[in-house]
């Protein structure tokens, strides 16, 4: 065997060697990994009980929105007395909303986000890879280990509807969580003005006492919550961001490349003819809550 005389403090080798370790920092930043030949198993819980998790939460949710109906028509309303016009009023008001919450709740829940398709592989420019689709990655696709799939400029995983706010169904889920915070509001305002007097019966709490704080206390933390991430999609919409890429461009410090205007934007996720609706003035308020909330 023929020996091979190697000097490890050679002008040469030490050349070579910072080479190939450019190489390598140009093909990390580029993320050109090596592809697999096969599909690698995804990390975390099977399909089958993510799903039936996510299906059960979906229905709690549903239970949920009945619930605040329930103890608005049962206890709510026939404590302010109305007339019997200003009752038919109030009534289908709420039965809309009822109807308009579900509506949207299930196309955020059953309409397709959206996967990356060959218009979308070949339009993009980028040369990013899914290991586990074992397919190209458009830019702003991110990979769903829930959903075990692709989705097309990916917000994030919804637990509460069992899929992901993607690039299809991110409108039905935003008016979705406004119709919701308002219903939940509207909800906690009618049973507020009992609460007082539920609360100062002395003795044995009966089941009508029980619902009505529950219906109360329930709606209020619901409207809460609802209105803090109503106002964090806000953001991310009139800057053109999802929350993955907020978390990202945060750690690095650096502006949404993809902000092309508050009105484009809007009209990315909404489409041109409901932005083109907006008044000009919403569009600069909007442009003043985000100049704000980017200098807070």
């Amino acid at each position: 065997m023929e020996h091979i005389d190697l000097d490890v403090h050679s002008p040469e080798f030490l050349a070579s060697l910072s080479l190939s370790f450019q190489n390598l920092l140009v093909q990390k930043r580029c993320n050109k990994k090596i592809r697999p030949t096969e599909r690698p198993s995804e990390p975390g819980r099977s399909y089958g009980s993510s799903q039936a998790c996510g299906w059960s939460l979906v229905l709690l949710m549903n239970l949920f929105i009945a619930f605040q109906m329930d103890g608005f028509w049962r206890l709510s309303l026939p404590w302010f007395a109305l007339q019997p016009l200003g009752s038919f009023i109030v009534k289908l008001g709420s039965v809309s909303l009822f109807i308009l919450i579900e509506f949207f709740y299930a196309c955020a829940s059953l309409v397709d986000p959206g996967s990356p398709g060959k218009k979308d592989v070949i339009s993009d420019k980028s040369d990013r890879w899914c290991n586990y689709c074992m397919a190209p990655k458009p830019d702003r696709c991110h990979h769903c280990s829930t959903c075990r799939r692709c989705v097309l400029r990916m917000d994030h995983h919804c637990i509460f509807t069992n899929s992901c706010v993607g690039l299809r169904n991110q409108p039905h889920f935003l008016v979705f969580v406004f119709l919701t915070m308002c219903g939940s509001g509207l909800s906690a305002l009618a049973a507020a003005p009992q609460i007082t007097a539920a609360m100062a019966l002395s003795g044995e709490r009966t089941m009508r006492q029980v619902h009505l704080i529950g219906v109360c206390l329930s709606a209020a933390i619901a409207s809460f919550l609802l209105w803090n991430l109503l106002l964090a999609q806000m953001h991310l919409l009139i800057r053109n961001e999802t929350t993955i890429e907020s978390s990202k461009n945060w750690a690095d410090r650096c502006h949404s490349s993809y902000d092309r205007g508050v009105r484009e934007n809007i009209a990315e996720v909404f489409g041109s003819n409901v932005a083109g609706c907006i008044p000009n003035s919403v569009f600069d308020i909007f442009d003043g809550l985000d100049q704000f909330l980017a200098d807070s």
